[in-house]
């Protein structure tokens, strides 16, 4: 994933999304993987403070999303 997919499908100030970390599925299976998501720092457009979001899923089994 690159910054301009988080930028394009959320809307993002152009240039302002930075990817802080990433973790794509790297176990046998999904059912093995315990966590996949991206962690980001991005600024809306009209507001001037830049936040960091998550968006993942955790937990092997009894998945949860992962939403912040």
């Amino acid at each position: 994933m690159t910054a301009s997919d988080p930028q394009d499908a959320c809307g993002f100030v152009p240039g302002s999304v930075v990817i802080v970390s990433q973790n794509g599925a790297d176990g046998a299976s999904y059912a093995n993987d315990s966590y996949i998501g991206l962690t980001f720092r991005a600024q809306s457009a009209g507001d001037p403070q830049t936040y960091e979001y998550e968006i993942a899923i955790s937990g092997a089994t009894n998945t949860s999303i992962v939403n912040t």
